[in-house]
């Protein structure tokens, strides 16, 4: 989303006439109120502007650019953290892409030179990536940047489809493109071509696009029609059936039309060049035209912007001019060809391609998918059958297709009526066919519990008005229940398999499946509809642990207490694994408030809400120990320092020694970091002696890591200045491999080699670098410092 120039503009006024007038900057940081740690606030995603310094975070979120502009403006410590992005500084590139943005790349680039002036060419092709010509032209135009190979990045923008980017590069450095060039490009493009080499030889974004199997395919359409309309680029060589790998392959089905006539334009610019290729299949070229460009334009005239934005395989199988298009793009697939054959010849013809163009087993749940969405049963059977029999399962199963994204009917609703008609009948007339051996046969529960999950309820009617005229028996099962997705659909089912009804495997189901709040309101209407029903399940319900986290049994707290206090929960060991873990505070609330005063102690340091409920609420049970439990396992020390209650706990109701589990102990620590708690890292150190505990300076690499992570340099500087025996020399290398590896954090690495000066073993340093590496400024960084 770009930044709306006028608003930009406006809301920086704004805000820096406020930021500037210290007198409002001091009252608006007096009332922003935090608890004694800050740490709470972290947890809920409110940082302090020292805490915030993550770029991606603040990109991420419009409302906080001004504050980005701010910090670069000042030149404050920014993480740029490139392991969360596939590009280094791809958000950056992203959110400020406006003609607005000129001073910001200006600010950017001259306030962290070593980050974006270092390693100009990568920057450029950053940007190209991400289609960005403001950054770049910045580069040119106030950096004197000139492109070690100007050709290739020109190359790179039309392979990315940054078209604006390679009309100004072209025009700046009066690029002229050979054919040997447009080869190239033209390799890449139709045969997906990857070209082999080794790690050293990618040292450009094109050879990097080549080594890269995760490429965006979405954008060649564009780059052929720039290459022919644009620049009037000769077209390929001609292309023989064996050598064509393809450039448009993918699922016709799952595609959008405009993207499919996008695709027939290419395929038509190409025509010339796809003569080979097209001239091997006779009948193929007899029943799929290859539409030129002129109708392909008339096409485009008679299509709606509804049209275009629909899915294939949404759009009714009548439409003569899409069936065109749709043919068109299919015969061109490669390793998609068969599903994509089946797809246009099922989807438009109601019938099977023919048998000579091949196998068309490839993906049995693509035809499933087909089958279902134009509601042909007997095809469905056909294609389940072909499909490994499960030994958990006696005979064939139907039921768990209903769980994917099918729709059923959902390519022949015109004639909906009709095949819904067919589709029954011939699920009848499979189950009476005495030639199909039993293990063959799908049961009929089932194929009920299949048209439960499609949430069509005319069509289990019909299905019952069959079943029940020829007589075909049903052996219900209670899951049959957890199937169902709506109030009307359970008054279906119930009325005829209410014996079935178990409201104990309700409850304990209702959490296991999707769309709980569906499972809740029928429940609810359970209750309100069937009441002296729901009344004589609850005299045989049995707690058990998952009913700890049924929002309805927490509801209806009245129903159930009774047998819940009988259970007595707080002495199972997976029930309170389950209250410390995932219980959510409300239930917690009640839980309290049901347990009598006498009871059981209890407790919940492992679940950090429940735990600030009771430290807010209830601290007297802590101080007097008296009805709360205390014990460290797990994240309980994690929970107890985010509510901000470390130092008085600790020294208030604890006795040392206490036994805490290191790990335990590094989380606590890691969040200590992140929110730059310097106080907090002094009492722990202090309190637990850790400068002399082997195993935790051992394990204070990970700690370190989490410091490069959010590039933490001020708690690096801290640690350095006043437990200096936390920072071994093997902590010292695996942090600074960490940050030329993983992170990228340049100001850590500055800070071991100028402040600490320490001298990395580089022996495990791979100096042969490319744009493939993430951390590839950094790296490009040091190798520079290192050559001086």
């Amino acid at each position: 989303m770009e930044i709306n120039n006028g608003t930009l503009k406006r809301n920086s006024e704004l805000f820096f006439y406020c930021w500037e007038n210290v007198y409002i900057k001091k009252v608006i940081f007096e009332n922003l109120k935090t608890n004694k740690t800050s740490i709470i606030n972290l947890l809920y995603g409110i940082y302090n502007y020292l805490q915030l310094n993550d770029v991606n975070t603040i990109t991420t979120n419009e409302n906080l650019h001004i504050l980005l502009i701010d910090k670069i403006k000042k030149t404050r410590n920014l993480n740029f953290n490139f392991p969360k992005t596939k590009i280094p500084f791809e958000l950056i590139f992203q959110k400020f892409n406006s003609n607005e943005t000129i001073d910001f790349y200006k600010d950017l680039f001259k306030n962290y030179p070593k980050y974006f002036l270092s390693s100009m060419d990568a920057i450029c092709e950053y940007a190209i990536k991400c289609n960005n010509i403001v950054a770049i032209q910045v580069l040119i135009k106030h950096f004197s940047f000139v492109p070690n190979n100007s050709k290739e990045i020109l190359i790179s923008s039309i392979l990315n489809g940054s078209f604006k980017v390679a009309s100004f590069l072209k025009e700046s450095f009066n690029i002229n493109l050979t054919n040997e060039d447009y080869n190239k490009i033209w390799n890449y493009l139709l045969y997906n071509e990857n070209v082999e080499g080794t790690k050293q030889e990618a040292h450009s974004m094109f050879e990097v696009i080549k080594h890269n199997k995760n490429i965006n395919f979405n954008k060649i359409n564009d780059s052929i029609e720039y290459l022919v309309k644009e620049l009037n680029a000769p077209l390929p060589s001609p292309i023989g059936n064996n050598s064509f790998k393809c450039f448009i392959d993918f699922s016709i089905k799952k595609r959008n039309l405009e993207f499919i006539l996008s695709t027939c334009y290419s395929i038509s610019y190409l025509k010339s060049s796809l003569e080979l290729f097209i001239s091997p299949n006779p009948n193929l070229t007899n029943s799929i035209k290859i539409l030129s460009i002129k109708e392909l334009d008339e096409i485009k005239m008679k299509l709606t912007r509804q049209e275009l934005e629909s899915n294939v395989q949404d759009i009714e199988t009548n439409n003569e001019i899409i069936s065109k298009l749709v043919g068109m793009a299919s015969k061109f697939t490669n390793i998609n060809f068969n599903v994509n054959m089946k797809f246009y010849y099922q989807h438009y013809y109601f019938n099977e391609p023919p048998k000579q163009w091949g196998d068309f087993l490839t993906n049995i749940y693509n035809y499933i998918e087909i089958s279902i969405s134009h509601g042909d049963y007997k095809d469905l059977v056909l294609n389940i059958n072909k499909l490994p029999i499960d030994p958990t399962i006696n005979g064939k199963s139907i039921y768990f297709l209903g769980f994917e994204s099918y729709t059923l009917f959902r390519s022949c609703k015109s004639i909906m009526n009709q095949k819904c008609e067919i589709f029954i009948q011939d699920v009848v007339n499979h189950q009476l066919d005495t030639t199909i051996a039993p293990e063959l046969k799908h049961s009929i529960i089932d194929v009920i519990k299949f048209f439960i999950t499609l949430g069509n309820i005319e069509l289990i009617q019909q299905l019952f008005i069959q079943l029940d005229y020829f007589n075909i028996q049903i052996n219900p099962s209670n899951l049959i229940y957890s199937f169902i997705n709506s109030t009307e659909m359970f008054d279906l089912i119930y009325q005829r398999f209410r014996e079935t009804f178990n409201l104990n495997e309700i409850l304990e189901i209702v959490n296991m499946y999707n769309k709980v709040e569906i499972k809740y309101l029928i429940l609810y209407h359970f209750k309100n509809n069937y009441t002296q029903d729901y009344y004589q399940q609850l005299e045989n319900y049995i707690p058990c642990v998952n009913n700890l986290l049924n929002e309805f049994i927490f509801e209806n707290i009245q129903d159930f207490q009774n047998k819940l206090i009988e259970s007595n929960f707080w002495s199972n060991s997976y029930a309170i694994k389950t209250i410390n873990t995932n219980l959510p505070l409300k239930h917690f609330k009640k839980l309290l408030e049901i347990t009598p005063i006498d009871h059981e102690y209890y407790h919940c340091f492992n679940n950090f809400e429940n735990l600030k409920y009771v430290i807010d609420f209830r601290k007297q049970d802590i101080i007097n120990n008296r009805r709360f439990y205390i014990q460290f396992e797990n994240s309980s020390i994690y929970n107890i320092y985010a509510c901000g209650m470390m130092e008085e706990i600790f020294e208030e109701c604890l006795e040392k020694p206490i036994n805490i589990p290191m790990e335990n102990l590094n989380n606590t620590f890691d969040l200590m970091i992140k929110s730059i708690d310097l106080k907090s890292i002094k009492f722990i150190i202090d309190y637990f002696n850790l400068t002399n505990n082997n195993t935790f300076i051992q394990n204070f690499k990970g700690c370190l890591n989490t410091i490069s992570k959010f590039n933490r340099i001020e708690v690096l500087s801290f640690i350095y200045n006043n437990y200096p025996t936390l920072l071994s020399q093997n902590n010292l290398q695996s942090l600074f491999e960490h940050c030329l590896q993983v992170t990228g954090s340049i100001e850590i690495i500055q800070f071991l080699i100028k402040d600490i000066r320490f001298k990395p073993n580089l022996e495990n340093i791979d100096k042969n670098i490319n744009f493939t590496d993430k951390t590839f400024i950094t790296k490009n960084y040091f190798l520079k410092y290192l050559n001086k």
